[in-house]
């Protein structure tokens, strides 16, 4: 039972969060007033940190993107792809847990309340886990490793409770939703930043076919305590993070790729 009490508790991969984080905001204001004086000196800076934050990103997931699901592939290459892909997901995440990831520049998306399973919601998570055992279709989900770091089969299982009201409960902190912002060459009107409005991600180094820089989409996540420091942080804010990796989740393909990554 503890076993299954601690995936289903990581069951909310993408959707919700269920760890504390320290007064990260207040720890880094110093460097939150650096990055919003960065606009007055050009993008160079702001360029600079962009990079420096993505490298640090993009160096937890770069080996994960040879098992990218791609439409050339045939039943069996796909079906290895995708079992690699789980195995070696499962080891980033049990080598990267606990790495403190410190980040310079986040653009908030949102503030929600933190949600973590309710009783009624941990049984019904097991029996979505047990039935999925029993589904030759799904074994392949499993893979080699301890379920509890499989954020494959979390996220699964996470999407057939999401519509459930009685499987959640509100724990009184607070997730704050963040993703890497784009530095733009001329200033953005809507906001008064040097930032792009409508693109975001980590820089890869990647050129792509239309001469573009590859980007990938990257949701950070972390939680704070207290209501009064929550009603303090707007949507479109920029701001430093630091915690420790609670989790990571990939996915991709040739055509688009999502990363988040949990902080504690």
């Amino acid at each position: 039972m503890n076993k299954y009490t601690v995936i289903i508790i990581g069951i909310i991969a993408i959707m919700y969060i269920s760890t504390t984080h320290s007064e990260t905001i207040d720890e880094t204001q110093s460097d939150d007033q650096q990055i919003q004086n960065g606009k007055n000196s050009g993008t160079t800076e702001l360029d600079e940190i962009w990079k420096e934050d993505s490298k640090k990103i993009f160096q937890l997931i770069s080996h994960l993107r040879q098992y990218r699901t791609n439409y050339k592939d045939s039943s069996i290459q796909a079906d290895h792809r995708k079992r690699q892909m789980i195995k070696e997901l499962s080891k980033a995440n049990k080598s990267f847990k606990g790495t403190t990831l410190s980040l310079k520049s986040v653009r908030v998306n949102d503030v929600d309340q933190e949600k973590v399973l309710t009783e009624y919601g941990i049984s019904y998570a097991i029996k979505v886990i047990n039935k999925l055992r029993k589904d030759p279709g799904s074994k392949g989900l499993f893979g080699d490793d301890d379920i509890r770091d499989n954020p494959f089969l979390q996220l699964i299982v996470g999407f057939q409770l999401v519509k459930c009201k009685k499987c959640f409960r509100n724990t009184g902190r607070y997730n704050v939703k963040c993703e890497i912002p784009i530095p733009s060459s001329s200033a953005d009107n809507y906001n008064n930043s040097n930032y792009k409005q409508f693109e975001d991600g980590i820089f890869t180094g990647i050129i792509e076919n239309d001469n573009r820089d590859k980007t990938i989409k990257t949701e950070i996540i972390f939680v704070i305590n207290s209501k009064e420091e929550a009603l303090k942080i707007s949507k479109d804010s920029i701001m430093p993070i630091s915690g420790k990796i609670k989790q990571i989740f990939y996915k991709g393909s040739r055509f688009s790729e999502d990363l988040t990554i949990k902080l504690e």
